[in-house]
């Protein structure tokens, strides 16, 4: 035996690995979900099967079969607040339909007066015509 023979594989300090595939792909699944939160119809189905493989995860990390505790968990999370955040994006979007289309409308009224040259901005005689009333009544 020699001073440079390698470590046994029963070493305690070194724990066997246990493998982590399912953590994993909750916790990007969870990513994705997360950053494509306003995009329903594609967070949606990545929220849930983050969700569900975090689940998997976890159990069989109770089991002792799998590896990963901490990215199952960071899955699950990120899952959990893209669904979150799509449910209350979609609802706000209900309700606010009606005024997010006036003001697309309005935006659009605005540009096209902008390019025909007409202003919608406040007219400066007029406002002449204001300062001066307003300056002959605080003197009167």
């Amino acid at each position: 035996m020699t001073q440079f023979d390698p470590m046994p594989y029963d070493n305690p300090l070194y724990p066997e690995q246990r493998p982590a595939g399912l953590a994993i792909a909750s916790m990007v699944l969870g990513i994705l979900a997360l950053v494509t939160f306003c995009l329903w119809i594609v967070c949606g189905p990545l929220a849930i099967a983050g969700l569900i493989l975090g689940i998997i995860a976890k159990v069989n990390v109770k089991a002792g079969t799998g590896g990963g505790s901490g990215m199952a968990t960071a899955g699950i999370t990120l899952s959990c607040l893209a669904l979150v955040l799509t449910a209350v994006t979609t609802v706000l979007l209900i309700v606010y339909a009606d005024d997010l289309q006036r003001w697309g409308e309005e935006q659009q009224r605005k540009a096209e007066q902008r390019r025909s040259g007409q202003s919608s901005a406040f007219p400066l005689h007029q406002y002449a015509e204001l300062c001066g009333t307003y300056a002959r009544h605080v003197l009167a």
